[in-house]
C-alpha cells in the first residue's frame, strides 16, 4: 500500500520596534483575529524569500 504525504510550509514573520509588534486584522474569513504576516511558501520558492 501506497501512502502520499502532501507537505505544505508557511512563514510567520514577528517583527518588533521597541514596545511595538507588526499584526494584522483579519476579518474577512474564518479565521478572524489578530495575527502576524507571513504566507504560503510557494515551490521552489526559499523560506526567506517568501518571508520576505
Amino acid at each position: 500500500m501506497k501512502s502520499h504525504i502532501n507537505y505544505k510550509l508557511y512563514t510567520v514573520c514577528m517583527i518588533q520596534d521597541e514596545d511595538k509588534v507588526l499584526l494584522i486584522d483579519r476579518q474577512h474569513d474564518y479565521f478572524k483575529g489578530y495575527i502576524p504576516p507571513g504566507g504560503k511558501v510557494d515551490f521552489p520558492e526559499g523560506i526567506v524569500e517568501s518571508a520576505i
